[in-house]
């Protein structure tokens, strides 16, 4: 997450992550059973809630278009 602020400086970019952390940027903060659909990736992915290295950690599972699942 340390990167994120240097990303946006570079173009129009939009952040996703996780609700229950505090981040320097987050516009789509995200919980359990959200789906992130990024069309233009093929991607459609739905967030997991994976506590471990920080309360608020998550992961994603989904499938690319025609692939098996990531």
């Amino acid at each position: 997450m340390g990167g994120v602020l240097e990303l946006s400086r570079i173009g129009d970019i939009t952040v996703y992550g996780p609700a229950r952390e505090k981040l320097p940027r987050c516009d789509v903060p995200l919980v359990e059973g959200d789906r992130v659909v990024l069309p233009e990736l093929d991607l459609d992915l739905t967030v997991l809630d994976v506590p471990g290295h920080t309360a608020g950690h998550i992961a994603y599972t989904g499938r690319a278009a025609g692939k098996q699942p990531v």
